[in-house]
């Protein structure tokens, strides 16, 4: 599959722009998994989430990571995406691990010149125009990294939160690694991902190796959302980060 000439293509896409997306819905346990199904509407809480992926990839290069013996998301998200299974719940980013292979899969011959998506499966809010600007941005600037953030009057605690010095992301510090006076941040990682996927997979893989074995993380790490938080040196400096409302240039730094 040399080309793609009859590939379908999705808002933004173009033949230089080829893009898959992992959905991480495999949870942590019983209840966050559960949460997945719930109703909201007239549809389930994946089924939303996943929906607002579909508008900007195609379902045949969409791969969800789902838990060992799933079958119930299968049945609501239905045949025309791909899964995978996370074998054991080490973190998200074992979880975009797992999803290696079918990637490559998905994206065949245009693998070199694609970007990966990376989402959560419990997002059904996030919308579409929000995606598509990250999936841009991320274009645009030529940047190895994109991430979607949000300033928010009164976040969630277990929203992890941005930290900045001189305009430059820093860390992303979760709730269990925050001192009282970086919970004040109101800058959360809304938790949606863009990258090279070899870049993506090289560096996940490198963090895994040097001992982030419980929850590798580049840029998903913990629980809830993404890079890292224990402070131990910077990882590979990104040329561009899309945040809303402020864009700017990091180095995210890795868990140890």
């Amino acid at each position: 599959m040399a080309e793609r000439l009859d590939a379908p293509t999705t808002p933004g896409e173009t033949g230089t722009t080829v893009r898959a997306a992992v959905i991480l819905a495999a949870g942590h346990d019983d209840v966050s998994r559960g949460l997945l199904t719930h109703s909201l509407g007239d549809a389930t809480v994946v089924e939303l989430a996943v929906a607002n992926v579909r508008s900007v990839v195609p379902a045949e290069r969409i791969v969800v990571v789902v838990a060992p013996g799933d079958r119930e998301i299968r049945r609501v998200l239905g045949d025309d995406v791909t899964y995978v299974t996370q074998l054991t719940p080490r973190g998200t980013g074992d979880a975009v691990l797992a999803a290696r292979t079918a990637v490559g899969h998905v994206l065949g011959a245009d693998a070199d010149d694609a970007t990966v998506l990376v989402a959560y499966a419990d997002t059904p809010l996030l919308r579409t125009e929000s995606l598509l600007g990250l999936l841009t941005r991320h274009t645009l600037t030529d940047a190895d990294l994109t991430l979607l953030s949000a300033v928010v009057d009164d976040p969630e605690p277990g929203y992890g939160r941005i930290e900045r010095s001189d305009h430059e992301i820093t860390a992303i510090l979760e709730s269990e690694d925050r001192t009282a006076a970086e919970g004040t941040l109101t800058e959360i990682n809304v938790g949606a991902y863009v990258a090279a996927p070899a870049l993506l997979f090289r560096e996940l893989e490198a963090i895994a190796e040097a001992g982030s074995t419980a929850s590798p993380s580049w840029p998903a790490a913990s629980s809830r959302t993404g890079a890292a938080s224990r402070r131990t040196g910077s990882t590979t400096p990104t040329r561009s980060v899309a945040s809303t409302p402020t864009p700017s240039s990091p180095r995210l730094r890795t868990s140890s």
